[in-house]
């Protein structure tokens, strides 16, 4: 589908990417409603081989409760069919995306800070006593943290341009 002359792409590109970004947190958001918690995951993959683990099982045990664990999949669920929702009025060009993804942009940068602390707190003493721990621990703020920020911060950049503001006041 080729697009008129003088029309920008970058609301098709930049909502696509949110879309899919989207669906993928959703996804997360789900699991985390039922019961998977990534912190066995990020252990698991930062484990040598071998037999039973203790640290893993106690890593299971020092966790939030169920409630809460399932309350913040929840919460991730419905951010990610905000930005969803918000991602496809960018691609169609509504005037509204833009306070509405900068919106999402600080509400995802905050769940953020509130899921690592509600994940690790209950932990700390375990990740202070055990590498193995830590390791999952620095895992998660090497990895899961970069790719949860990177998204709200591009899009709080990205519409704090003037020439961005400007275009979209254009819009419908």
């Amino acid at each position: 589908m080729e697009q008129p002359a003088g029309t920008p792409i970058w609301p098709t590109t930049v909502g696509a990417v949110g879309v899919v970004v989207g669906g993928l947190q959703c996804y997360g958001g789900c699991v985390a409603i039922g019961g998977l918690d990534p912190i066995s995951a990020l252990h698991t993959a930062t484990q040598l081989p071998g037999g039973d683990d203790p640290v893993l099982a106690a890593l299971m045990a020092q966790g939030p409760p169920t409630a809460l664990a399932v309350t913040m999949g929840g919460i991730e669920s419905v951010m990610a069919i905000v930005l969803i929702l918000a991602s496809i009025a960018l691609i169609q060009h509504r005037r509204g995306a833009r306070r509405l993804l900068r919106c999402w942009s600080a509400a995802a940068l905050t769940l953020v800070v509130v899921a690592t602390v509600i994940a690790w707190a209950p932990r700390w003493s375990l990740v202070a006593e055990h590498d193995a721990a830590e390791a999952a621990f620095v895992a998660w703020l090497v990895i899961r943290v970069p790719l949860t920020v990177a998204l709200p911060i591009f899009l709080l950049a990205w519409f704090s341009r003037s020439s961005i503001r400007d275009e979209m006041a254009r819009w419908a």
